[in-house]
């Protein structure tokens, strides 16, 4: 069987590649591009040109390359394009008198062309798998300045619609601008201001030099004869489409038509109204038979602007482009308010330099000889403001100038700089899902010297309203960059990836110099020229970030260990081991980073002692994570103010949709009659939630009147809920369920417990000492440097995570001292508590690390049995002795007491003794916290 089961996951090893490759053609794309990425030399004087996806070639592209087929008659050009019938006569032309080569889109000489030339240039950009490959410099010129919003200050717009755009911008080594506000506009949008490492200049738009006649020697009547225009004069009608092209129906279209054929109806005689659709929709109109009425996408817009006379749009850029022959314009803007409302524009409409309605027939009795011969005057302001913001440029001369940027021949252009001196520091998170990793990298980036630092995230597009809710509770400073898209692997490297993947990257089977090489590419094709201070991968579980930092080129490196890292890679969920796929990579990446911490001194002893085979012990440290202490200390006040407002329920969140409904989560304050427990973490194995839950049952039948509160959600819920039912305890213990706010509901409870089995800090009990309530902890890794031996809370013993009983005793013992708490500065002599158990066989195990009192005496009898006893017990008037979750009966004459066999004991000499926590001082422990991080972490 043993045999079989190797041979069939052989086989599936070696089918899933093959399958991936065959069924997915974005697989053998990807493979082709690569295969010349990386056996292909750069070719010195090679220029790719593309427009608008290769739906047109025009724009600043097709300006640009108009000079320099000129200028640089013995270079090569490479022009994308997706239909033969959109390309310009005289790029058909040059392809017989140059070295022009037209190459389609996507095909094998396109990926030739594009991982091979020297010089590329785009208006827009290239596709998720495009690598700027070094000797390859990359000039982007944008397509027109923006009116409409764009990237993130779109209203609505996803978090990561943007992706591809700002990985093109940094990815790009040169912009070249029409104007300042373009600039800004689309790197802020972008969320790359502060971190661009890119060259911006301020060229003016090259497609304008058509516009104006300087790229070719030409008057109007020729340019008329030219495209087949005729002699009358000409309105252009160049709506922006809104539709997605799937959504377009003919109804849509024929109304577009009926339009223009009303207003060829109104229009001054003389005039003839043509229709400029959007590339977007243009292939649409033509399959319906309609491309004889259409301005062909073969025409540049702005060689044929300069043949029109008067210009009706909306809020397409194309109005930009026609200012500087001031010439007048009208914008029918049918659903303004709705746009405004649903997208948004950067400046308001009332400001455009002519005529803006949103009735048609408005437009059909203004559109006429009077408005036309007033269009100057009227708007002389309007159009002045527009010439001195974005049109000071478009002189002309901004084609010479985007060519000497992107040749490097010139120092007088304009430039401008959206990058500072800050350290970026690149942070991979773990996902923002709701757990303690989320939380302590939120606490961090609210605690970071924003004058100092900027802090880059990196994960995934894929959204979940958790993950959403999360990333917004960081701070608006910090940026965003998103990995998305298949990897740059080839057939072979994916066989070389699944091998790391399952026998680890140190095994003898993977080429890891080709693995180097593969991480580094995709590092590239993500960041582009970014290049941060240090790469920090926080969340510490995800095999595929982890060799992505730990192999990449940044110079850097820290990975971060939120638990005992062995534990978890033998923890078991639902019957299978939960982390162990991951770690086993994980682990063998260790290497590689500068250095491993882990967020608690003895998570970290642990853990350089777990993890010795994977990485020199120097590399270990600890830096301890920060807590919210001023929102929880919000949130208490404002708990408070309903309380002493008298309030029956509490406000747990309110939350507001960008509509404007507003929701609200309240919450009944528990009943203060009962001696209420509660715990705050995933429901997880690790978090022992079973073992508390048999604790309890063992405390409830003694005290009766006690409750437990389980706050978190995880994948052993179901389990959780039927362990409650089978015990009976369905009126006593309560799933919460996952809170935003949870200190809100744990300042009503008395006693906070984290059993957790294993942990790397316990952050939840840090926050409730925060919120002023006890805490009881199992004595392990992470929730002993937080309790610290009893001057924060009570530590159960030490097999507590194994024994429900001993827990149960601790769990009791906070009961019995409930009334005698005392808060202090400093805890001189935590309470003496010492923890037993005995075996089946009867033997004991001491389970304190300071069992030495010599009137405690754990023995057998003759005939085996075992017993405790306290001797001189005058001595002890006060003491207690607890027996699986219940304090025995006191005997002043003879405190002996027999037991049975597999039973925890707890015995406290003096239950007088003043039960004393210190005060926890969070900005004292934050600050010394972000010392440790910015002196261990920040390398």
């Amino acid at each position: 069987m043993g045999k079989m089961n190797t041979i069939k996951l052989a086989c599936k090893f070696v089918a899933r590649p093959i399958r991936e490759f065959v069924t997915k053609p974005a697989i053998r794309q990807i493979n082709v591009y690569l295969y010349y990425v990386k056996h292909s030399k750069v070719q010195e004087k090679a220029v790719f040109l593309e427009s608008y996806h290769a739906v047109n070639l025009t724009g600043n592209v097709y300006a640009m390359y108009q000079k320099m087929v000129q200028e640089y008659p013995d270079y090569t050009y490479y022009w994308a394009y997706k239909d033969k019938d959109t390309i310009p006569a005289d790029i058909m032309a040059d392809t017989k008198r140059h070295r022009v080569y037209l190459v389609k889109y996507e095909s094998r000489q396109y990926m030739k062309a594009l991982a091979t030339s020297k010089y590329l240039i785009n208006d827009t950009s290239f596709m998720p798998y495009f690598i700027k490959r070094d000797g390859q410099r990359y000039l982007n010129t944008w397509h027109g300045t923006p009116l409409k919003t764009l990237g993130l200050d779109i209203k609505g717009s996803g978090r990561a619609d943007h992706k591809n755009i700002q990985r093109n911008l940094l990815a790009a080594d040169v912009l070249a601008m029409p104007n300042k506000f373009t600039a800004e506009h689309l790197i802020t949008s972008h969320d790359l201001n502060g971190i661009f490492p890119n060259e911006v200049y301020i060229t003016g738009n090259p497609r304008v030099d058509n516009l104006l006649g300087t790229l070719v020697s030409e008057d109007t009547q020729a340019l008329k004869e030219r495209l087949g225009l005729p002699a009358e004069k000409i309105i252009l009608y160049a709506p922006t489409w809104k539709k997605d092209v799937e959504y377009t129906t003919e109804a849509d279209i024929l109304q577009l038509l009926n339009e223009v054929q009303r207003l060829q109806e109104r229009v001054p005689s003389g005039y003839k109204v043509f229709l400029k659709v959007h590339y977007f929709i243009y292939d649409k109109l033509v399959k319906m038979g309609y491309g004889d009425q259409l301005i062909s996408n073969a025409i540049d817009t702005n060689t044929l602007l300069r043949g029109v006379d008067v210009l009706i749009t909306d809020y397409s850029s194309i109005f930009f482009d026609f200012l500087p022959i001031k010439r007048p314009v009208i914008f029918y803007v049918p659903d303004k308010d709705s746009y405004a409302q649903n997208r948004g524009f950067y400046k308001p409409l009332d400001t455009l330099p002519g005529l803006v309605t949103d009735k048609f027939d408005q437009l059909l009795n203004d559109c006429n000889q009077k408005y036309f011969d007033s269009w100057a005057k009227t708007y002389e302001q309007q159009y002045n403001d527009y010439q001195t913001e974005f049109l000071s440029y478009d002189d002309g001369q901004a084609t010479e100038r985007a060519v000497q940027v992107l040749f490097e021949e010139s120092s007088s252009v304009e430039q401008l700089n959206f990058n500072n001196n800050k350290k970026k520091l690149l942070i991979y998170a773990g996902g923002f899902y709701n757990n303690g990793i989320t939380n302590s990298i939120i606490n961090l980036s609210r605690n970071f010297d924003t004058n100092k630092y900027e802090l880059v995230f990196v994960d995934y597009p894929r959204m979940r309203p958790e993950k959403e809710y999360n990333m917004s509770r960081l701070p608006g400073s910090v940026h965003f960059i998103f990995s998305f898209s298949w990897a740059t692997r080839t057939f072979f490297d994916t066989y070389n990836q699944n091998t790391s993947y399952h026998f680890g990257f140190n095994s003898k089977l993977v080429n890891q110099n080709k693995m180097k090489a593969t991480y580094q590419l995709n590092f590239r094709r993500i960041f582009g020229n970014f290049m941060p201070y240090e790469a920090i991968d926080f969340g510490g579980y995800n095999k595929a970030i982890t060799g992505l930092f730990a192999l990449s080129p940044v110079p850097k490196k820290v990975v971060f260990l939120h638990n005992t890292m062995w534990d978890e890679y033998n923890k078991i969920v639902n019957g299978r081991y939960k982390h162990r796929k991951n770690l086993r990579v994980t682990f063998t990446y260790y290497q590689y980073f500068d250095k491993i911490i882990s967020v608690s001194q003895s998570a970290d002893k642990q853990n350089r002692e777990d993890l010795s085979q994977y990485a020199d012990s120097a590399k270990f440290t600890w830096v301890e994570n920060l807590v919210n202490g001023a929102e929880i200390e919000k949130e208490l006040s404002e708990v408070k103010q309903q309380v002493d407002n008298g309030d029956s329920l509490i406000e747990l969140t309110k939350t507001e949709t960008p509509s404007g409904i507003i929701t609200t989560q309240l919450f009944h304050p528990v009943d203060q009659n009962y001696f209420n427990f509660v715990t705050v973490a995933r429901l997880s194995p690790e978090k022992n939630h079973l073992g508390l839950i048999q604790a309890f049952k063992l405390v409830h039948d003694n005290y009766p009147k006690t409750r437990l509160y389980i706050v978190g959600d995880g994948p052993i819920r179901l389990e959780v809920e039927q362990l409650i039912s089978g015990l009976g305890l369905d009126e006593s213990v309560f799933m919460m369920g996952f809170l935003q706010n949870p200190m809100k509901f744990v300042s009503f409870t008395d006693y906070v417990v984290l059993p957790s089995v294993t942990e790397g800090q316990g952050l939840a009990i840090i926050e409730a000492l925060l919120a002023h309530k006890p805490v009881v902890g199992t004595d392990v890794a992470g929730i002993q440097d937080v309790i610290k031996g009893g001057r924060f809370g009570l530590l159960s013993g030490k097999n507590a995570v194994a024994n429900p009983n001993s827990l149960a005793n601790t769990l009791a013992l906070s009961i019995e001292t409930k009334d005698s708490i005392k808060y202090v500065k400093t805890v001189k002599e935590p309470l003496k508590i010492f923890h037993a158990e005995t075996q089946v066989d009867g033997q004991w195990i001491t389970s304190s690390d300071d069992w030495k009192n010599p009137d405690i005496i754990l023995g057998n009898d003759n005939n085996g049995r075992a017993f405790v006893e306290i001797k001189h017990v005058e001595s002890y008037p006060n003491y207690a002795v607890f027996i699986d979750g219940k304090r025995a009966a006191q005997n002043s004459q003879l405190a002996h007491y027999d037991v049975q066999s597999d039973v925890a004991i707890m015995v406290v000499l003096d239950m007088e003794q003043q039960v004393c926590f210190e005060r926890f001082d969070w900005r004292d422990y934050n600050r010394n916290a972000l010392n440790e991080f910015e002196t261990r972490a920040i390398l």
